[in-house]
């Protein structure tokens, strides 16, 4: 019976590998990602050559990345998971379990990715010599590569909720239009309309709800850039100053991405395929 297990085991870890290796590889060769370390590389090196100084810099590569990676991220985990559902009904008929799939399939597209984020990024830094900026490219670059975990997870959840390609790209982009350009006017709303309130628990959690606040409470608080700060950001660096905001922000933004996984795997679980 333990022999029996352990072969078990090693069989699920063998598949789990091989589903790894080969959405990586995919990944890899997909024009998707040409796209994603192109567009990383133009804009970055177009704000670093033209920023005058170190906080402009730091300032105009930080939105860069919150505006491109969500958007990217929920768009192309959309319609990769979606793409790939023949590939799955092939690889469940051969007994290998929804767990191992869904993980295997999400490891392996996460690990794809990073290198295109990751290598434009720091060959813009390199060609446009912007030693100034490289305390708050550091910050960036790491906290950019959990941002791409979150929002990959956020999109295979998203594509358990509906087969139509056209409905998950257009509430991919909807979730998108919230987080970046609607959340921080609404907190902006409630602060003049409940102003006298106490609000400041209010705005801390909503602010570690989106990760694109958190990540962006982060980078401006540790990058001394605090003259940049949105009032939620404000609202962050002061309750959680120092090393305190960076340890919560990144397990926050941990958890999201193990939260919204889970979810995604419960859900596919479920899934009539």
């Amino acid at each position: 019976m333990v022999f029996a297990n352990m072969l078990e085991s090693a069989r699920r870890r063998s598949a789990f590998s091989n589903i790894v290796l080969f959405e990586f590889a995919d990944a890899l060769r997909s024009r998707w990602l040409i796209v994603y370390a192109l567009l990383i590389f133009s804009f970055s090196f177009f704000l670093l050559s033209l920023s005058s100084g170190g906080g402009d810099v730091a300032a105009s590569l930080l939105n860069f990345v919150l505006l491109l990676v969500p958007l990217f991220l929920l768009v192309y985990g959309t319609v990769a998971f979606h793409g790939s559902l023949s590939f799955q009904r092939v690889i469940l008929a051969l007994g290998v379990s929804r767990t191992t799939l869904y993980a295997g399939q999400f490891v392996g597209r996460l690990l794809g990715l990073l290198p295109g984020f990751a290598v434009g990024l720091l060959l813009a830094f390199i060609l446009a010599s912007s030693i100034e900026a490289i305390g708050s490219l550091f910050l960036i670059l790491t906290y950019g590569l959990l941002l791409n975990a979150v929002f990959l997870a956020l999109s295979f959840l998203l594509s358990q909720l509906s087969e139509r390609l056209e409905l998950l790209i257009a509430a991919a982009m909807g979730i998108w239009f919230v987080l970046y350009v609607l959340y921080d006017s609404l907190l902006m709303l409630m602060v003049i309309f409940f102003g006298d309130f106490p609000l400041q628990n209010v705005l801390l959690s909503m602010t570690l709800v989106n990760p694109i606040d958190t990540m962006r409470s982060i980078v401006l608080m540790q990058g001394n850039l605090q003259s940049l700060m949105t009032h939620s950001s404000a609202v962050y660096a002061k309750v959680l100053s120092g090393y305190t905001g960076v340890i919560v922000g990144t397990i926050v933004l941990f958890l999201q991405a193990g939260v919204a996984a889970f979810i995604g795997l419960h859900l596919y679980r479920k899934r009539d395929l």
